[in-house]
C-alpha cells in the first residue's frame, strides 16, 4: 500500500464512512421516535438513536467484512462530538474531556446492544427501557416498539446488498 494511503486513508472508504454516517444521523432524526415513542427530545436522546442506529450499521459492516469502514463510521462519529462541543463554546481544554466521556458512553452502548442482541428475546427491549428511558418511567411498550423497529431494521439492512453497504450506500425503513 502506498505510504500516502497509509497516512491519509483511502478516500472512497472515508466518504462511505460520512455517507453511512449521515443517513443514520438523518434517521435517527425521525419525529416518529421522538413523538411516538418517547424517546426524550433531548440531546442525550439523540445521541441514544445516533448510538442506536449506528449500531445498527456497525452490525451490518461487520457482517459484510467492511475491513476499516467499521472503524470509520465510529470515528467520524466522534470526530462529530468533537466539533459539536466546540461549535457550542467549549474551550479547547474541555473538548477533549467531554469527546472521550461520551465516546466511553457510545462504545459501552455498542457493547450492552450486541449483548442484547445475541440474547434475544426480551432482552433489547430491556436494554432499550433502561438506556433510553428515566428509570421512574415505566416505558416498557415503547420499548417494545423501538425493538420491533429494530428487527424490522436489521432484516431490511440484512437484504441490502454487501458492496451496496460497503460503499455508503444504506437506506433504513420507515419507523411507522
Amino acid at each position: 500500500m502506498p505510504i500516502f494511503t497509509d497516512i491519509f486513508g483511502n478516500k472512497t472508504e472515508k466518504r462511505a464512512a460520512d455517507r453511512l454516517f449521515q443517513a443514520s444521523v438523518a434517521q435517527a432524526r425521525q419525529v416518529w421516535f421522538y413523538e411516538q415513542a418517547h424517546v426524550p427530545d433531548t440531546t442525550a436522546g439523540r445521541f441514544d438513536m445516533i448510538t442506536l442506529h449506528l449500531f445498527l450499521v456497525l452490525d451490518r459492516l461487520k457482517q459484510a467484512q467492511s475491513g476499516d469502514l467499521e472503524r470509520l463510521v465510529a470515528e467520524r462519529f466522534i470526530d462529530e462530538l468533537d466539533v459539536t462541543f466546540r461549535e457550542m463554546g467549549t474551550g479547547d481544554m474541555g473538548v477533549g474531556p467531554k469527546v472521550r466521556k461520551l465516546a466511553q458512553q457510545f462504545y459501552n452502548r455498542l457493547s450492552r446492544y450486541a449483548a442484547a442482541n445475541a440474547a434475544g428475546g426480551a432482552a433489547m427491549t430491556a436494554e432499550l427501557h433502561d438506556t433510553l428511558f428515566d428509570a421512574a418511567q415505566d416505558r416498557r411498550s415503547d420499548a417494545e416498539r423501538l425493538a420491533i423497529y429494530l428487527d424490522g431494521a436489521r432484516t431490511h439492512l440484512s437484504t441490502l446488498a454487501d458492496n451496496m453497504i460497503v460503499g455508503g450506500d444504506i437506506s433504513f425503513p420507515s419507523p411507522e
